[in-house]
């Protein structure tokens, strides 16, 4: 498993590739911080890797912020990648 911050995680099986997305919200009926990860799956790490790009720059409010956040998921991503293959 590769994690990606705090808010991703990438695994494959045969297939696929699944990346789990870490939200974070309250119990309905408790009213308790709860978390919990959603998982989308893609056949190729490219597509794993656009996905994270998307939702990251989807949090933007401006094009110098959104120019921001796609380097730093690109730089997070290439960390990754590299300790795997190490």
């Amino acid at each position: 498993m590769i994690r990606i911050g705090e808010n991703y995680r990438i695994r494959s099986d045969k297939s696929q590739w699944i990346l789990d997305v870490r939200r974070v919200g309250k119990n309905p009926k408790t009213g308790d911080q709860a978390e919990n990860w959603h998982q989308t799956y893609h056949p190729n790490i490219k597509q794993v890797s656009a996905k994270v790009v998307e939702l990251e720059a989807r949090e933007a409010d401006s094009w110098s912020e959104l120019i921001d956040k796609i380097n730093q998921v690109e730089s997070v991503l290439a960390e990754a990648i590299v300790k795997v293959e190490e």
